[in-house]
């Protein structure tokens, strides 16, 4: 029999042969108990729907409360950039509505950081959350927000979900570069990866209207530094390179520095895409062109759509779909 939805404290309690102290303390996060007896709670809470009392009890506080912002750690020798201006967006929006912005970044290979964060939805001190797609962890962060009626936004998609989400295409930013390299006429395109990188080189290669075993495909990352790389890989195994797409712009600066040490031309020689552009790209010398994401407006819209839903009566909103653009600058 399913049990009632709006078990009390006191009955859910009763069930686990436990005191309310001690469910309490496993909800809070707070007091003496043991990380087994926790885990068992938060578990039979799911199993049996216990969660309606504890949001009311904390209504107060998650409507004065601020935003919580869950986004992969994807390296540890470089800032994250990509975040950093998505946050920017998320933070100044935030700001103007009353709410302020908390960060959890999480290790997406590790289990008990991905516990954490489901603890920090479940405890209900946040008005809402926002979530970085694109893990297995991200997903099981969305279901956690679902599933505790905590109004959830998902940057970028989460297993193909069309409703909370600010999704963009990043193979149609792809796509974008490779056809301009084809109309400009160079022969002997690179892809250097990085994250979401198939996605990107299949638009890359449609862009560019060739086959993709003629395009090299370079080792990347998200560091200045394995662009250097890069750039030493691609004149090692494929010298006759004339276009580089890299699959961020941290990639490409560090790429068109090496090529600048090393005596090679941009664009003469090498014309150079990014990705993201990224603030900082349109400063660099040469100004980097770059596939834009819109990382602010990704941010600003996602506020727009939580201020929807902390305001509505919980039914989901439609995805929000965030065009890329291809910025053209003297790298190409």
């Amino acid at each position: 029999m399913t049990p009632k939805p709006n078990m009390t404290i006191k009955e859910f309690s009763r069930k686990l042969g436990v005191s309310t102290a001690t469910v309490s303390r496993a909800f809070s996060n707070k007091g003496r108990i043991s990380a087994r007896t926790r885990q068992y709670i938060l578990e039979q809470a799911a199993i049996h729907n216990y969660h309606a009392n504890i949001h009311a009890r904390n209504l107060s506080r998650r409507d004065a409360g601020g935003i919580t912002f869950f986004f992969p750690i994807l390296t540890d020798d470089e800032p994250d950039y990509f975040m950093h201006e998505i946050m920017t967006g998320i933070n100044s929006s935030l700001h103007k509505i009353g709410k302020g912005l908390q960060i959890a970044p999480f290790d997406i290979e590790s289990e008990r950081d991905i516990e954490e964060c489901k603890n920090k939805i479940l405890d209900g001190s946040s008005a809402g959350v926002f979530i970085i797609g694109g893990t297995s962890g991200a997903a099981e962060l969305a279901a956690t927000a679902e599933k505790r009626k905590v109004p959830f936004i998902n940057i970028g998609r989460i297993n193909n979900d069309l409703r909370n989400s600010v999704v963009f295409d990043p193979g149609q930013g792809a796509f974008l570069a490779g056809k301009y390299f084809r109309d400009t006429r160079r022969r002997h395109p690179a892809f250097v990866g990085s994250v979401e990188d198939q996605i990107k080189f299949e638009g890359f290669v449609k862009g560019l209207a060739m086959p993709a075993e003629e395009v090299a495909y370079a080792p990347g990352g998200v560091g200045f530094t394995r662009g250097a790389q890069a750039l030493g890989w691609l004149m090692e195994h494929y010298p006759e390179t004339d276009a580089v797409l890299c699959a961020n712009d941290v990639l490409a600066i560090g790429l068109v520095k090496a090529a600048e040490l090393g005596g090679i031309e941009i664009p003469g020689k090498i014309a150079v895409i990014g990705f993201d552009d990224l603030r900082f790209s349109r400063h660099f010398t040469p100004s980097l062109s770059s596939v834009s994401l819109n990382l602010v407006k990704i941010g600003t819209t996602a506020v727009a759509m939580m201020e929807r839903l902390l305001s509505g009566n919980g039914e989901p909103l439609s995805n929000e779909i965030i065009e890329c653009d291809l910025v053209l600058r003297e790298s190409s």
